[in-house]
């Protein structure tokens, strides 16, 4: 072989072997060594066979080579492991010498190394298939996110960060009696407008009407949520519009619901008070009266869960207003504590109320919404206190504006107390500390979330503080303008003449209506 082609080879790393006709080694290239097991192999086999077994069978092919009948013959990718853990792989070509080389009428085997070829290759390939399978996982999870969007029973708008709109669910199209060609591509703003939304309160969660192609208004809560991903093609806005039609129909047969047993409840209710307490003035035997007296606190009770019912059911609705009067707050507060004073001395504990000096006289706000708060307050203290004392104080904590004053009540006891983790429950509808405490106390659970709403729509709030065994104290603030006495001039007193004879001489007639049987029987 002469000395281009084998410097040639040897720029390339390409080794080479020649073989005589019978396939014995003639000669070899300095860097063959590499692609036989062991240098010992390479000086031991005096056949090629020894060397590279892959060539046992192909003698015929190999003959065919030799005689020109074939061009070349070659096996590709053919592995070693001249260490461990380490792979060779090589191709290797057998050609007839030329007529031109000295070697003519002999075999040139030629081997390549072409492990980083294949390892490419391998790589390449596990990559294309690492490709497509998330390819397929995107496309899978592109249908799954498609299945859900027009599944959805809410209308769904999905725009650019320009307001353009780029997807929209069949519910959509549906609400708003168009297509998706009439949707898709246009401006959300169109839409917006046709809400009755103002584009700069278009973003959150807000309830109006909808005007639908064919001049149709329904209820509808619209709120939108902010697209932000790190490709500027997905970043925009999420539109929901939820039809509140079903919705705004079973809140109103609630209200009429509520208003229909309401009347139905309370007329036989005020008639069962009503007649206990007629019957508990005439004369009856000692046990008579204990039973019409549980009667008469038995339908007092039963009233005042109706009453608490009915108002949380105003209240979720939207229909409960408070009655904005001056009144008196130490003379409010006073009628709620003398209420509970029979019972705070029945159980042998101390009633107490407490006023800050300067506290205000005649304050504004619904004097029947604040007795409320505090009868539950304080019948909650009383009922759960066995020995101690009960202790309602009021103090003004803050001036706020000019005549007003924000003011703090507390109602403390010494009753059995509220565990920590159990306090979460006390201001949800329904909800006591514990089942026990409704087998031993009763309750239905209204009374503090009652409270809560009505602070709340007073501008104040309630919490409380409380240990185990050792009492509780419920907090709740207001804020209310003071409004300013008026002084009274007394008049001179004239004395009072009672004319005996008056009902003679002007007879009248006085005129008692009632629907209900019962109630006849006392008007």
């Amino acid at each position: 072989m002469n000395f281009i082609l084998k410097h040639l080879l040897e720029l390339r790393h390409i080794e080479y072997f020649i073989l005589a006709k019978n396939l014995t080694i003639l000669e070899v290239s300095t860097g063959a060594g590499r692609f036989v097991e062991s240098c010992a192999e390479l000086s031991l086999a005096p056949e090629i066979q020894d060397l590279f077994p892959e060539l046992t069978g192909s003698e015929t092919a190999l003959q065919a080579v030799l005689e020109g009948q074939q061009s070349s013959f070659e096996i590709k990718a053919i592995t070693r492991s001249p260490h461990p853990g380490q792979v060779l792989y090589f191709d290797l070509f057998v050609i007839r010498a030329s007529k031109k080389d000295a070697i003519e009428g002999q075999l040139v085997l030629f081997l390549e190394d072409v492990t980083k070829q294949l390892e490419l290759e391998q790589s390449l390939v596990q990559n294309s298939n690492e490709t497509n399978l998330l390819l397929s996982q995107i496309s899978a999870s592109q249908e799954y996110v498609n299945q859900i969007i027009f599944s959805m029973a809410d209308a769904l708008i999905v725009t650019q960060r320009s307001g353009k709109i780029k997807t929209v669910n069949p519910a959509a199209q549906a609400l708003l009696e168009c297509n998706d060609s009439e949707l898709i591509g246009q401006s959300i703003f169109d839409v917006i407008e046709r809400l009755g939304i103002e584009s700069e309160d278009s973003l959150g969660s807000t309830e109006t009407l909808c005007q639908t192609k064919s001049g149709h208004q329904i209820p509808v809560e619209v709120s939108c949520a902010v697209l932000q991903t790190q490709v500027s093609d997905f970043q925009g806005f999420v539109y929901t519009i939820r039809d509140m039609t079903e919705q705004k129909q079973a809140e109103l047969a609630k209200q009429e619901f509520l208003a229909m047993i309401s009347h139905e409840i309370r007329t036989p209710l005020s008639a069962v008070i009503g007649m206990a307490e007629l019957l508990r003035n005439t004369e009856l035997a000692p046990h008579q009266q204990d039973l019409i007296s549980t009667i008469h606190s038995s339908g007092d009770a039963l009233l005042t869960i109706l009453n608490d019912i009915l108002d949380l059911s105003k209240i979720e609705a939207g229909k409960l207003e408070l009655n904005q009067q001056s009144f008196n707050l130490s003379e409010c507060i006073q009628a709620v504590v003398n209420l509970f004073v029979p019972t705070a001395r029945e159980k042998g504990i101390e009633l107490r109320f407490v006023t800050a000096p300067n506290l205000p006289q005649i304050i504004m706000g619904d004097s029947a919404r604040l007795r409320q708060i505090l009868i539950n307050l304080l019948s909650n203290a009383v009922k759960f206190t066995a020995t101690g004392e009960v202790k309602l104080s009021v103090i003004p904590i803050a001036t706020t504006i000019p005549q007003s004053v924000e003011l703090q009540f507390a109602v403390s006891d010494t009753g059995i107390g509220i565990p920590i983790h159990r306090r979460d429950r006390l201001f949800q509808s329904f909800s006591q500390v514990d089942s026990s405490i409704t087998r031993q106390y009763g309750g239905t659970g209204l009374g503090l979330s009652l409270c809560k709403q009505l602070c709340e729509m007073m501008g104040g709030r309630i919490w409380v503080e409380s240990q185990p065994d050792q009492g509780s104290t419920f907090y709740f603030t207001l804020t209310t303008p003071i409004v300013a006495p008026i002084a009274l001039h007394p008049e001179p007193s004239v004395p009072l003449q009672i004319d005996s004879q008056m009902g003679q001489r002007h007879p009248l007639r006085i005129l008692l209506a009632e629907d209900h049987a019962i109630n006849k029987k006392w008007c």
